[in-house]
């Protein structure tokens, strides 16, 4: 086991750059490993770092923020990163819930100028383009229905515009190929379509419309009650969380691809499992579908 920093809070999201583990949730202090609660505390909010080697604490790392960090993705270079959550300042500096800092000092990158109006709780990185997803309105000033595109260089907003209806998105992860986006979370429609769309669906990374996705009329977790939570792309497929409890969901449980719980290319059947653990969704060239099993 490695002995990571212990924090007074929780963790959202981690992105490894080389050696280093970037951390972000809400959170105000961090600790050694192994020491007391409340006991050799140094101030980290929000943020933090360590070595995957050792575990230890970064030290030159403590970007300052008023609010939790929710997602956090690099750039291609790994010298900055890109951070989304509910915060407004980093530092002393206003930022709307989306910034770039310094992967070496935590400072901000002044020339980014994105922002959103509510939280943002995904980002997905593909080549010079940011792709953000949350529970926002408008992006920079114009209106964008919880999803929203950006130029990784100045933050300037880009036409690609989707919309995301009646719940939020927790989860954007891009095809191996970059061709799609597919998304996840508590919303029941993506451009005003239900099936693909809720709750989890695949729209064009150019575009914005939406792409066949047939393991949408399997996995059917969205509004209240019921969400994907998360998707993590791989080169064999893309795997996922989620959770429902009472009614609007009916798939929770461990997925992977085919020949695992999954929802990989292929069949559009599925054996819904009700462990409290995750479902997943793959994208490739052919439409998305289900085989799912467990316990």
């Amino acid at each position: 086991m490695l002995p990571t920093p212990q924090i007074d809070g929780v963790v959202w999201s981690e992105v490894v750059v080389g050696n280093t583990v970037f951390v972000g949730g809400q959170f105000s202090t961090a600790r050694p490993f192994g020491a007391a609660p409340r006991t050799q505390t140094v101030k980290r909010t929000s943020m933090l770092a360590f070595d995957i080697r050792t575990g230890a604490l970064n030290t030159k790392f403590a970007p300052v923020l008023n609010g939790a960090v929710q997602t956090i993705v690099a750039s291609s270079d790994g010298k900055h990163l890109y951070i989304g959550g509910s915060f407004t300042k980093v530092g002393t500096t206003a930022k709307g819930r989306i910034a770039e800092i310094d992967a070496g000092t935590g400072a901000v990158v002044a020339g980014f100028k994105a922002s959103a109006n509510n939280t943002v709780k995904t980002l997905a990185r593909v080549g010079s383009t940011i792709y953000l997803g949350g529970a926002f309105t408008s992006s920079t000033g114009k209106n964008r229905q919880q999803l929203a595109a950006v130029s990784a260089t100045t933050g300037a907003l880009l036409a690609w515009a989707p919309s995301a209806t009646g719940g939020v998105v927790n989860a954007l992860v891009a095809s191996p190929d970059a061709t799609k986006i597919v998304v996840g979370g508590a919303f029941t429609a993506l451009n005003k379509s239900t099936n693909p769309g809720y709750g989890l669906g695949a729209v064009d990374a150019r575009t914005g419309k939406n792409l066949p996705w047939h393991v949408n009329s399997v996995v059917r977790n969205g509004g209240t009650s019921s969400a994907i939570t998360s998707l993590t792309a791989t080169s064999t497929g893309l795997y996922g969380t989620g959770y429902t409890f009472g009614r609007g969901g009916n798939l929770e449980g461990p997925s992977a691809p085919t020949g695992r719980p999954a929802i990989s290319p292929g069949s559009r059947t599925a054996t819904a499992t009700r462990t409290a653990a995750p479902s997943s969704a793959t994208s490739s060239t052919s439409p998305g579908t289900l085989t799912s099993a467990g316990t």
